[in-house]
């Protein structure tokens, strides 16, 4: 027996990845007395053992798994301790107590946290974080040096390695989580990674949207800080934020900044319009302070959004946009925000990098101020800026196999985190369809190819200043399943090429504005 939905309200399952939910606890809470699918498994005889175990993997790699009705044992090691159940409704155990078993000398080791007296507790597959009482998540969050920004809690990613464990004790066993458990750079125990202040980098948090990744990080503004996730886009300069004067559908499901809450908000009498290639947005200008990366900017213009036109903001991962390129281009002259951090001297260097993480792994990464070595191999390619307005360059050539299939006679192209894909003039990019064997799906929005033919698919190389920068398949070649499009784009009869997250994800990629020139190397995927 099944339920067939015909109102799922609100926008939580709009933006679920699953279609529907598949219940394993007991029938006692099954609405309308349904009988559970295990439960007509175990009547049916369809299962060996009465039971199902669960087997989560680390940090988005694959290989999760359930299996019904029996154990597999290479997925875990030593004796399973068996809890009873206490109630048959949920997975409901007793839990004795939760302590902080601490590696530093500084705090108290066996210290009692929080369900000092016991307390029930259930075990489920269906909740992402572990979630406790308000009285107790707070002094957890404190032991192990959290600190709250908006309900949200942050650590510094430098002390992960001397963090205490956790240690939850069940039925006079105690069962421990080490900081690499509960610290990811997204909420788990509501405790996020933050990266150190002084160093200037910022670990973005990552979704799969559509055919292509979506980039962001989390930024705040005002006093006390309102946090908002933003695109870092070297292909516009201005920062922007919904704000609660917008009534815009884009604005309803995203953060939105009150200048009233903050005391350094200064208000101007200046208007702003952005136009971008997938949407808009109109507002005003007013000062604020900003954080970003631990780097505090006290005197930051920003765009309060009023009006959020179409529907590609509403859908949008992110809240609002950083813009990083040349203040030539910022709407209403605003100055972007590097620039102000280099004219204040927050940064040691005038210049930023990107690192950007491939498939569903973790750690991209924008540096300010600073270049990483860890994210790079072999020597940096540095090429000059042309025009000091987006972060373009001069292109010679695109080859494949030695011989020229596109930009025969040269180009202008940019480079650009905030496009996905690498995108090119129309009859350039079809042509590069033809040598890789692509065919185009849906006017052009998606370009397919057999999966089977990756192993034999051709390098793109990109010639840009006398230095060659070559793609394999598997980073122009998404695969989702038994579908693998490439990450190649029509852009109509302009010529301007835009080298995006596709190209950026192999080339690790600095831009100084110190030299104004764009460094390439090749990236260490972790």
């Amino acid at each position: 027996m099944f339920g067939l939905s015909e109102t799922e309200p609100g926008s939580f399952l709009y933006y679920s990845p699953f279609d529907g939910i598949l219940g394993l606890a007991y029938p006692s809470i099954a609405s309308s007395g349904a009988t559970p699918v295990f439960d007509n498994m175990m009547n049916q005889g369809l299962v060996s053992q009465d039971l199902f175990p669960i087997y989560l993997s680390r940090n988005g790699a694959t290989g999760s798994v359930v299996v019904f009705g029996g154990i597999d044992e290479s997925y875990y090691t030593g004796q399973i301790n068996w809890v009873p159940v206490t109630t048959q409704g949920y997975w409901q155990i007793a839990v004795d107590k939760t302590r902080l078993s601490c590696l530093p000398v500084s705090m108290i080791n066996g210290q009692v946290v929080a369900c000092s007296q016991g307390c029930p507790a259930i075990v489920e597959s269906g909740t992402s974080l572990i979630a406790g009482p308000p009285s107790e998540i707070p002094t957890i969050q404190q032991w192990i040096g959290a600190v709250n920004s908006n309900n949200e809690y942050y650590i510094n990613c430098q002390n992960i390695p001397s963090m205490p464990q956790v240690v939850i004790t069940i039925n006079g066993i105690p069962y421990t989580l080490p900081a690499s458990a509960y610290v990811r750079q997204d909420l788990l125990l509501s405790s996020a990674c933050k990266p150190p202040p002084q160093n200037g980098s910022y670990t973005f948090f990552r979704e799969l949207k559509l055919i292509s990744f979506s980039y962001y990080g989390i930024i705040s503004i005002g006093t006390p800080p309102q946090s908002f996730k933003v695109v870092f886009d070297t292909g516009s300069a201005n920062l922007w934020v919904p704000s609660i004067y917008c009534n815009s559908n884009a604005c309803s499901n995203h953060n939105k900044f009150n200048p009233d809450l903050s005391s350094t908000y200064r208000s101007t009498s200046q208007t702003v319009a952005i136009q971008y290639g997938t949407g808009s947005m109109t507002g005003i200008l007013g000062y604020d302070t900003v954080t970003v990366a631990g780097i505090v900017d006290p005197n930051q213009i920003f765009g309060l959004s009023k009006t959020e036109p179409g529907d590609f903001l509403y859908y949008s991962v992110s809240d609002g946009i950083l813009g990083l390129s040349y203040p030539s281009i910022s709407a209403t002259g605003a100055t972007p925000v590097f620039d102000n951090m280099m004219a204040e001297g927050l940064v040691s260097q005038d210049l930023f990098s990107f690192y950007l993480s491939r498939d569903d792994q973790e750690g991209s990464l924008v540096t300010f101020g600073g270049i990483d070595p860890s994210y790079y191999t072999g020597q940096i390619y540095w090429v000059p800026v042309t025009s000091q307005t987006y972060w373009e360059t001069t292109m010679e050539s695109i080859t494949i196999d030695g011989k020229v299939v596109a930009c025969a006679s040269g180009c202008q192209a940019i480079v650009d985190t905030g496009t996905a894909r690498i995108v090119g003039p129309t009859s350039d990019i079809n042509n590069i369809f033809a040598y890789v064997g692509a065919t185009e799906r849906q006017y052009g929005l998606q370009s397919i190819v057999n999966c089977n033919s990756l192993g034999s698919m051709p390098d793109v190389t990109f010639k840009i200043n006398g230095y060659q920068f070559s793609l394999p398949p598997s980073a122009y070649v998404s695969q989702e399943g038994s579908s693998c499009t490439t990450g190649f784009g029509l852009n109509g009869n302009n010529q301007l090429w835009i080298l995006g997250d596709v190209f950026i994800r192999e080339w690790f990629s600095i831009f100084d504005r110190g030299n104004n020139r764009i460094g390439l190397a090749k990236a260490v995927h972790l």
